[in-house]
């Protein structure tokens, strides 16, 4: 079970760990003034959105729900909080590369 934790793509896997204390409490409280409901929030702990489309899959009805600069803002405190997930193979990703 710890090894599924420590492999990419999982959020966890991100060395050194962008999840800690201090970064989940600041999370929670950036976010707090949006009213996320629980899950919504632990979805964007797990999958850590870098765009409009992949926040609109978290958040339900959110072109409804938030205009377009609270979307851009929840995004934004993710990203200044817990970072981007790098992928692999590409730009500041975990695999270099050889050629």
């Amino acid at each position: 079970m710890i090894q599924y934790f420590n492999t990419a793509p999982n959020p966890l896997a991100q060395q050194p760990s962008r999840y800690t204390p201090e970064s989940i409490a600041e999370l929670l409280a950036r976010l707090r003034p949006y009213d996320l409901a629980k899950g919504e929030v632990i979805m964007l702990f797990n999958i850590r959105p870098q765009t409009i489309a992949q926040l609109s899959i978290i958040l339900e009805d959110m072109s409804s729900r938030f205009p377009q600069d609270q979307q851009e803002s929840i995004l934004e405190i993710v990203t200044e909080v817990l970072g981007h997930y790098p992928v692999p193979g590409q730009p500041n990703g975990d695999e270099s590369k050889d050629n």
